[in-house]
């Protein structure tokens, strides 16, 4: 015969009734845990399957690009502060080569302060060596550009020559007048432009910062040439 059969009572039905607690595998309770965990930091955004990662390198690289565009943003919105840059030794230096502003203004037609300002502001009249270009003296000349026109009209015929203050302004001299020949239409302050920062100011219609902090000078550097000491 078969097992007998338990009656089918109240205390049977309690225990049908009850929800049935499955607990999760090891496996299962892992795969859960680790779906559930966040990433211990940002990673790259990645597109196409629906992931979004942050990478630390590309916040920081997007950060340095908002701090540069604000850099910029503030050198050229805000005049260069140049009255900073005329000290008391540009001051010295000036009056002690005064003769040679105004030799070198008689010669090639320009305002001995202008000159003076030029040189304040380059290298407050010192002669020396550019540190991040090849331009010499005190007027910091590019050689390599205004080489053959100084060599032909006997100012200088090395770099090394600029170095000297007299013969330093004499071809920064050379230099504007040449400038103002090249480019006849344009005012002084477009031909600071061209003097200070080259052939991308022939996109410049009015004035630059550099010729902007140079004619600042003119004041300082007129009181140095012919001012009290």
């Amino acid at each position: 015969m078969g097992r007998a059969l338990r009656p089918y009572g109240r205390k049977s039905q309690a225990r049908r009734r009850q929800p049935v607690r499955a607990r999760p595998s090891g496996r299962i309770h892992r795969l859960a845990r680790s779906d559930c965990e966040l990433p211990p930091h940002p990673v790259e955004v990645l597109e196409g399957d629906g992931e979004v990662e942050l990478r630390p390198g590309l916040l920081l690289f997007v950060a340095a690009l908002v701090l540069a565009a604000l850099v910029v943003g503030a050198l050229l919105l805000f005049p260069a502060q140049a009255q900073a840059r005329w000290s008391r030794l540009a001051s010295k230096n000036v009056r002690r080569h005064a003769a040679a502003f105004e030799e070198a203004a008689e010669a090639f037609d320009l305002p001995a302060p202008l000159l003076a300002a030029v040189a304040g502001h380059e290298t407050h009249c010192q002669g020396v060596e550019g540190r991040s270009a090849a331009v010499w003296g005190p007027m910091q000349v590019a050689w390599g550009t205004w080489g053959p026109l100084l060599s032909s009209l006997g100012v200088a015929t090395r770099e090394e020559d600029l170095l000297d203050v007299d013969v330093g302004v004499l071809a920064g001299a050379a230099v504007i007048a040449e400038l103002r020949r090249l480019y006849p239409g344009r005012s002084l302050d477009l031909v600071l432009c061209l003097y200070g920062v080259g052939s991308p100011a022939l996109l410049f219609e009015r004035d630059c910062r550099y010729s902007r902090a140079v004619l600042r000078q003119l004041p300082n550097a007129t009181r140095a040439l012919w001012g009290a000491p």
